[in-house]
């Protein structure tokens, strides 16, 4: 819209000199002075009238497209201004939720005396990361005993396989389904408040067959160094699934027992009581407002429809900036579990009734790909989870070389 203007004032100031030159060019040759040297103002105030009425009218219309677009620039400056203010308002929030962020993990020291260490900031995401993909691995055997019909439910497996783009048998289905579940169950936690938030987000998406057994697994778990480990160890080294599954539902059930612990033991060689601190006692206090406050940020910036993309982009590359390689790591997997689905698999857009206009805003809304928010992950994969297959548009920095 500048440029238009820009281009019709000059034409108008073009205009208005041609007009002009083309006047005087014609009235110098009829113009008389008197013998007296006075001047014919009968004919100078017509000269008057017309380079006032015409030409002045034509330099008055660029002036005022040139005031519309300086009004224009003003305008701009001021709403950038605004902008830029909010904008790094957001980011100092972001860096403030990063520092608070802080875990205590037990650990031998040199001297092989067990004590508390405390991470903080970026050095959180590291534990978060390795504890997801230990979970993850856990699951592995649990999941090959399964066949897929039986771990998702119908409705939910045809979206999945819509919003990765492939067939429901694909390969790619199975193993988001643990991502999905190691996530999650790492951002909640097994804990009795934790457990019952992911039956809640568990059902109507998998078979309650399947997920209710899994985390009865996961629960069995201990915190390391616990004096319970030995006993989680045991349980876990049973060598077939379906042994480890039989046993797991006996402890359940002895249990809900109300008779000794000695008995009980004696019932099953594995059995152990529940007085233990989870090994998965979830993060979802330390993460949650962390990536909250980080997809309002991009969506901040996406929202603005008077920055063009370039613009856009630019504030969205320095957000990422910010985000050190585990911190994009682990958004690639939050993004890849049910609770990241907005930021791309499942965006959040305007609906249209016409299909061409919501295909574009579907496109504009994929947050992860439109401004390459893992762009800096290593390599290709992350433990055999390869970034290509979920996000083949983001321009990774290993492809730049």
């Amino acid at each position: 819209m500048r440029i238009f203007l820009w281009i019709i004032s000059v034409l108008l100031i073009f205009v208005g000199i041609t007009v002009s030159f083309i006047f005087f060019r014609n009235l110098s040759l009829e113009y008389t002075v008197n013998g007296n040297s006075e001047l014919l103002l009968d004919k100078t105030g017509q000269v008057g009238d017309f380079i006032g009425g015409v030409v002045g009218t034509i330099f008055s219309l660029a002036g005022f497209a040139i005031l519309i677009i300086t009004l224009s620039a003003q305008t701009q400056v001021s709403y950038t201004e605004q902008f830029e203010n909010k904008f790094f308002e957001l980011i100092r929030l972001h860096r403030e939720n990063l520092n608070e962020i802080s875990i205590t993990r037990k650990s031998k020291n040199e001297e092989g005396t067990l004590i508390d260490f405390k991470f903080t900031g970026r050095q959180v995401f590291k534990i978060v990361l390795d504890d997801f993909l230990t979970c993850r691995n856990e699951l592995r055997q649990y999941f090959h005993k399964f066949e897929l019909h039986e771990i998702y439910e119908n409705e939910y497996l045809k979206h999945i396989s819509e919003i990765l783009n492939v067939e429901e048998s694909h390969i790619r289905v199975r193993t988001i389904a643990r991502i999905d579940i190691a996530y999650c169950i790492v951002f909640y936690g097994v804990g009795n408040e934790g457990y019952k938030l992911l039956c809640e987000i568990f059902n109507k998406r998998y078979k309650k067959d399947f997920y209710i057994g899994l985390l009865n697994y996961i629960q069995m778990k201990p915190i390391k160094h616990s004096r319970y480990w030995e006993e989680w160890d045991k349980f876990r080294n049973v060598n077939k699934v379906v042994d480890r599954l039989v046993n797991l539902e006996q402890i359940i059930t002895l249990r809900r027992k109300n008779i000794d612990e000695a008995d009980k033991r004696n019932q099953n060689q594995y059995y152990y009581d529940t007085n233990y601190i989870k090994y998965y006692g979830g993060h979802q206090f330390r993460l949650g407002h962390y990536y909250r406050h980080l997809f309002q940020t991009v969506k901040y910036v996406n929202s603005q429809n008077r920055l063009n993309f370039k613009q856009k982009y630019f504030y969205a590359k320095t957000l990422r900036a910010q985000l050190s390689t585990y911190e994009q790591a682990l958004l690639f997997i939050n993004s890849l579990s049910i609770l990241g689905h907005p930021w791309e698999l499942n965006c959040e857009y305007k609906k249209s009734h016409f299909l061409f206009l919501d295909k574009r805003r579907k496109e504009k809304n994929k947050l992860i790909t439109r401004y390459n928010l893992i762009k800096n992950m290593p390599g290709t994969q992350m433990f055999g989870i390869v970034y290509t297959h979920y996000y083949p548009n983001v321009k990774y920095e290993i492809q730049i070389f």
